[in-house]
């Protein structure tokens, strides 16, 4: 099984920080990524952010904590992908088990969702520059600017959990990441372990209103 392991962390000084992947890293690509996050029905915002933290999670009816049931619409260069995760949280670094898959049309997607009792309970567009660097490691970095939050950079790296002894384990990828914000002048203060729908939520940001593969589609409150 594949495991994403990421790190994100504020950009304090962005022009900097693209200085250094410039010198580091190959430019791989320019991005506009629209996100809308939604629950399934009687999901809630709070048993996201509580699974992600492994605490507070609702119970169901047999006393075990209930799984969370949201999913995430990226649209991005006319393509649609449908994400759902299992997330937790180790020393600031988030790892995932996550599914996706391709939609064909985003907006029958949404009405869709809409019609089965889904909500939309936050949005995002993230706008920024891709990059990777080869290595035992390898390593994709992401520098975004999230409207309505600020400048972020994120690194991350898949590890194949059914690898042989000789390849490297989550520890020595922790380790790479770490080192390699230090390469890029980022403090380690400034490690984020927030997921970006709960900031935004924080700061009562939907940013919803901007993507238009939304207009007209109602949704239930």
């Amino acid at each position: 099984m594949a495991t994403e392991i990421e790190i994100k962390a504020w950009a304090r000084d962005p022009a900097a920080v693209r200085r250094e992947l410039d010198k580091l890293c190959t430019f791989e690509r320019s991005y506009l990524k629209k996100d809308i996050y939604l629950h399934g029905p009687a999901g809630r915002p709070h048993d996201s952010w509580a699974h992600w933290r492994q605490e507070g999670l609702s119970a169901g009816p047999d006393g075990t904590p209930t799984r969370p049931r949201d999913f995430r619409l990226r649209i991005e260069g006319g393509a649609a992908t449908c994400t759902f995760k299992d997330r937790s949280l180790s020393a600031g670094i988030e790892i995932n088990r996550e599914e996706e898959f391709t939609v064909s049309d985003a907006r029958l997607f949404l009405e869709l969702s809409a019609r089965l009792g889904c909500r939309v309970f936050s949005c995002k567009v993230k706008e920024g520059f891709r990059y990777w660097r080869a290595g035992e490691i390898p390593v994709v970095a992401e520098l975004s600017h999230i409207a309505g939050l600020g400048d972020f950079i994120e690194v991350e790296c898949v590890v194949d959990d059914n690898a042989g002894p000789t390849a490297p384990g989550r520890e020595e990828t922790f380790t790479a990441l770490r080192r390699f914000l230090v390469l890029l002048g980022v403090d380690a203060g400034d490690i984020e372990s927030t997921p970006y729908a709960k900031l935004l939520a924080d700061r009562s940001e939907r940013r919803c209103d901007g993507i238009e593969e939304l207009d007209g589609i109602r949704f239930d409150e």
